[in-house]
């Protein structure tokens, strides 16, 4: 699996015979859509092992400091709250399936209700307005930046009570389209 993207969409990537004969499978089994994405690279896959170590071995150069925030993870779907962990997570994240779906669900269930999609395309934002209804979603290839921050700015201003100042939490997450 490249990505789990939702419950209806999963994208595969690996090797083009390997990928030819899933889609011909997918298509006999009835699928309703089963096409060939244009990427340049077979992202999320064991094909990207060898890149793993180079990856590895970069942010081990970097001094990372504990996070501010909770960051929640390609490969496993779930929050992570560890330096370690977030290293761990970027660097393998190339080679394993992208668990969007599950990392969605954890950040709705941790309370995040403004999703913001990063170029290009909006099918990720598509796909949390179907899987969310209480979750605002924006592909911010399809505005500008500046509206954006400032839609976020006005979501957190109407979402804040007196308590939630000391209570409130910052997410993010390290899924990629």
């Amino acid at each position: 699996m490249g990505n789990i993207n939702a419950p209806r969409q999963i994208v595969i990537a690996g090797s083009n015979e390997s990928m030819d004969k899933v889609l011909e499978a997918a298509r006999k089994s009835g699928a309703r859509k089963a096409v060939r994405l244009d990427v340049s690279e077979p992202s999320h896959c064991p094909l990207l092992e060898p890149v793993v170590a180079a990856l590895k071995k970069s942010l081990q150069a970097i001094h990372l400091q504990q996070p501010k925030m909770v960051y929640v993870g390609n490969v496993t779907g779930r929050a992570l709250r560890s330096a370690e962990a977030i290293s761990e997570d970027l660097a393998t994240n190339i080679a394993h399936g992208v668990r969007w779906y599950d990392a969605t669900t954890v950040l709705e269930e941790m309370g995040c209700r403004l999703f913001l999609e990063m170029p290009p395309g909006h099918v990720l934002s598509e796909l949390g307005r179907e899987a969310f209804a209480d979750v605002r979603t924006l592909a911010i290839g399809e505005t500008s930046l500046t509206h954006a921050v400032r839609l976020a700015s006005q979501f957190d201003q109407t979402r804040r009570s007196p308590d939630d100042a000391k209570n409130r939490k910052q997410l993010t997450t390290g899924t990629t389209p």
